[in-house]
C-alpha cells in the first residue's frame, strides 16, 4: 500500500505490509480495486504538523497515519474501492498548530478532529468543527453507515453548508480576505464566524476562540441539536457561544458573518452560498390606524390549575398552584409552562412559582422551584438547569386538542441550590395540570411557520431567509378596509411590501378580522 504524504512513520511500515496481505487476500492477484485515493483537508483553519489516521470503520482496521506538516493536508493512495465508511481522525502532536481567524495567528491545536463519511473513490473530505459535531452525533446514534448520513446530513441542513466538503484553507489574514463566492470558500467563512462569535463571547483573554468552540459544539451535538445541552459535564463553564430564543446556533452567526463580508471586502454573492435554516420573524406593523394581526390570539378566557405536589423536606414545602394559577411560554424551541401559588406567613402574603421547561417534543430540561419566603429568595433546581441530562422523575402531556397540560412527578430529584436550606435534597411526587382557554398557543406545533426560497432582486437571485404576512382589517365607512403586509428577510437586508384594498360594505354585519 503506498501513501502519498510529507512524512511517513517509520512504526508504520508493518502496518502497510499487513495491509498489502490483507488486499491480497481479499482480490487476490488483481491489484485494480485498489487505485482509489482520498485527500484529507483539516482545517479549524489550516492546521499544521498533525497526525492523519485513517481507519475502516466496518473491520476498525487503521489504513494509514500521516503528518500533515506545514502543508496542512495529506492524500493516502491506493485504497480499495470498496472501503466503504471510513473515519479520518486529527490528532494532535507535540508541535501541533492551527491558524485562529479571531486571533488573525497561529495557535496550539490539542486534542483532536474527526470525520465519518462513505467512500466512493478518489475523493476528498474536510475534517472541521462541522464535521466532528456530525461524528459526535453519530457515534450516539450508532457509528453506521446509515447513521453517518444522518449526522452529516443533519449538521449539513443546520449549518447550510455541506460539512464533509473540504473547505478553502485559511493560513493567513491575506486568506481569509481572498474569500470567494463559491461552496468551500462559503464552508471557510462559516468557520471564521464560529471562531469570532466564540471570541466575542469569551473575551480576549481566550487563547484559542476556534478550538474551544469546536469542543462544545461537538458535545452539544450529540442529541442532534446546537442548543446548549449536553450529556453532564461536556460543556464548558464558560460558554463559547449563546443560543437565544428567537434564533438557533446557526443563524446566530449571520451577523459575525455579515460583518466579516463588510471588514474583509468580500463580494456579498459569498453569503448566497449558505442555505441557513429559516425561524418565524415578528410580525409587521401595518399602515396606520390598522392594528396588526398577532401570529398566536392571546387568551380570551380564564386560565385553570389544580393539583398538589409533596416534597418531604420542611425546607422547601409542598405545592399547590391557585386555581387560576397557569401560564405558557411557546417558541421555536419548546414551552414553558408556570404555575403560580399564593402563600401567607404571618401577615405577609408571597407567591411559590414552579417553572417547567420543555423541548419540541416534550423532554422536560428544566424545573425552578421558587419560594421566598425564607431569606428574600430561596430557589430550588428540580433537574436540568438547561444543560446536562433530561430530567428524570418527570412526564409531560401536553394536547393542544384539549388545551390542557399534566405535568406528573415521581420522586423527581430536588436539590436546594440557594437560600438557608443549601445543600438539602429532597423530592418532588404528585402532578399539576393546567388548562389554556381555546385561542392560545399550548405546543411548538401550533406556531405559526416561515418559508424560505429565492426572489429576484435587480435580476439575479437572493436566498429569502424568513418571511410573514401580515393581515388586518377594520371596518371604515365606505367597506371593510384591509392592509396585507409581506415581510422577507434575505441576505442583503429586508423588504417589505404593503398592499392596501377596500371591500364594498354589504349589509350591516359586524368588523371582520
Amino acid at each position: 500500500m503506498n501513501l502519498k504524504h510529507r512524512s511517513f512513520h517509520p512504526s508504520l511500515r508493518a502496518v502497510g505490509l499487513v495491509l498489502t496481505l490483507t488486499l491480497a487476500a481479499c482480490h487476490g492477484d488483481n491489484d485494480e480495486e485498489a487505485t482509489g485515493s482520498l485527500t484529507v483537508q483539516p482545517s479549524l483553519g489550516k492546521i499544521q504538523n498533525a497526525d492523519v489516521i485513517l481507519k475502516q470503520l466496518d473491520s476498525g482496521q487503521i489504513l494509514g497515519t500521516l503528518n500533515t506538516g506545514s502543508g496542512g493536508s495529506v492524500t493516502f493512495d491506493r485504497l480499495a474501492r470498496n472501503l466503504g465508511a471510513f473515519e479520518a481522525e486529527v490528532r494532535a502532536t507535540a508541535n501541533s498548530t492551527y491558524f485562529d481567524e479571531a486571533l488573525g495567528a497561529f495557535a496550539p491545536f490539542t486534542g483532536s478532529l474527526r470525520v465519518a463519511d462513505l467512500y466512493s473513490g478518489t475523493a476528498t473530505v474536510g475534517v472541521t468543527t462541522l464535521t466532528e459535531a456530525a461524528y459526535r452525533r453519530a457515534v450516539a446514534l450508532g457509528l453506521s453507515a446509515a447513521n453517518i448520513a444522518q449526522a452529516n446530513s443533519e449538521l449539513s441542513q443546520q449549518f447550510g453548508v455541506e460539512v464533509t466538503r473540504a473547505p478553502r484553507v485559511v493560513g493567513t489574514p491575506t486568506d481569509l480576505g481572498q474569500l470567494q463566492a463559491n461552496p468551500a470558500d462559503a464552508y471557510a467563512l462559516i468557520l471564521a464566524a464560529i471562531a469570532e462569535a466564540a471570541a466575542d463571547a469569551l473575551g480576549s483573554a481566550e487563547a484559542a476562540p476556534a478550538l474551544a468552540a469546536m469542543q462544545a459544539l461537538a458535545a452539544d451535538a450529540v442529541d442532534g441539536k446546537i442548543d446548549g445541552i449536553a450529556p453532564a459535564g461536556t460543556l464548558p463553564a464558560a460558554m463559547p457561544y449563546t443560543v437565544s430564543s428567537s434564533l438557533s446556533y446557526a443563524q446566530s452567526l449571520q451577523s459575525f458573518i455579515d460583518a466579516l463580508i463588510t471588514s474583509l471586502g468580500l463580494p456579498a454573492a459569498i453569503a448566497q452560498q449558505i442555505t441557513m435554516p429559516t425561524t418565524p420573524v415578528d410580525p409587521v406593523d401595518p399602515v396606520d390606524p390598522v392594528d396588526p394581526v398577532d401570529p398566536v390570539d392571546p387568551p380570551t378566557g380564564a386560565t385553570t390549575a389544580s393539583g398538589s405536589l409533596t416534597t418531604g423536606n420542611t425546607a422547601s414545602p409542598d405545592f399547590s398552584p391557585k386555581s387560576d394559577g397557569f401560564s405558557v411560554k411557546v417558541d421555536e424551541k419548546g414551552a414553558t409552562y408556570e404555575f403560580k401559588a399564593t402563600k401567607r406567613s404571618g401577615s405577609i402574603d408571597y407567591s411559590q412559582i414552579l417553572a417547567l421547561t420543555v423541548l419540541d417534543g416534550g423532554i422536560p430540561t428544566q424545573v425552578v422551584y421558587t419560594d421566598p419566603r425564607d431569606l428574600g429568595l430561596t430557589s430550588s433546581i428540580v433537574c436540568g438547569d438547561n444543560v446536562g441530562k433530561p430530567c428524570t422523575g418527570i412526564t409531560v402531556a401536553a394536547s393542544a386538542k384539549s388545551r390542557s397540560v399534566t405535568i406528573t412527578f415521581a420522586n423527581a430529584p430536588l436539590t436546594q441550590r440557594n437560600g438557608a436550606a443549601l445543600g438539602v435534597e429532597s423530592a418532588f411526587n404528585g402532578s399539576l395540570t393546567g388548562t389554556l382557554p381555546t385561542a392560545a398557543a399550548m405546543t411548538i406545533g401550533e406556531l405559526p411557520r416561515s418559508t424560505d426560497g429565492l426572489i429576484n432582486v435587480n435580476g439575479s437571485n437572493e436566498v429569502v431567509h424568513s418571511t410573514h404576512v401580515g393581515v388586518s382589517s377594520s371596518k371604515i365607512p365606505s367597506g371593510l378596509y384591509t392592509v396585507t403586509t409581506i415581510e422577507m428577510r434575505t441576505a442583503s437586508g429586508k423588504f417589505t411590501v404593503t398592499r392596501n384594498t377596500t371591500t364594498p360594505t354589504t349589509g350591516t354585519g359586524s368588523e371582520t378580522r
